[in-house]
């Protein structure tokens, strides 16, 4: 079977065609590479030291021990909807006084409804 077709490299501006599976050409995955790392460099240097918390092995160790006696999403469960949990989530915020290690501070949520609740939070917090 015949592989697919060449496509044009995703950096702005550059025709060289790559293989299917590539995203960009030689000349240009070093430079997309530092771009993005320094992106990444800066949105971590302007985050709030709390969440820095969030790469701790205490945080590690209580989120999987949570996750492995909560399996659900907590909300979907609410709705009868069997749905795998991958996030915990504090219910009061930390910004709010919430507890950091506090169990009974703790739910267990999907991607969808955890992104859900972080927006309707952040709306309400900047009041828009």
């Amino acid at each position: 079977m015949p592989k697919a077709a060449r496509k044009p490299c995703r950096f702005p501006g550059c025709g060289a065609l790559v293989e299917y599976n590539e995203l960009y050409c030689a000349a240009h995955k070093q430079q997309e590479s530092t771009q993005k790392a320094e992106v990444n460099r800066k949105y971590d240097d302007n985050r709030p030291e709390r969440h820095r918390f969030y790469r701790s092995a205490e945080w590690n160790k209580a989120r999987r021990r949570f996750l492995a006696r909560h399996p659900l999403c907590e909300l979907c469960l609410r709705e009868n909807r069997i749905v795998p949990a991958v996030v915990v989530d504090h219910i009061k915020e930390i910004a709010d006084g919430g507890a950091l290690l506090d169990e009974r501070n703790f739910q267990a949520l999907c991607s969808t409804c955890h992104n859900r609740k972080t927006a309707e939070e952040r709306r309400r917090r900047t009041g828009t």
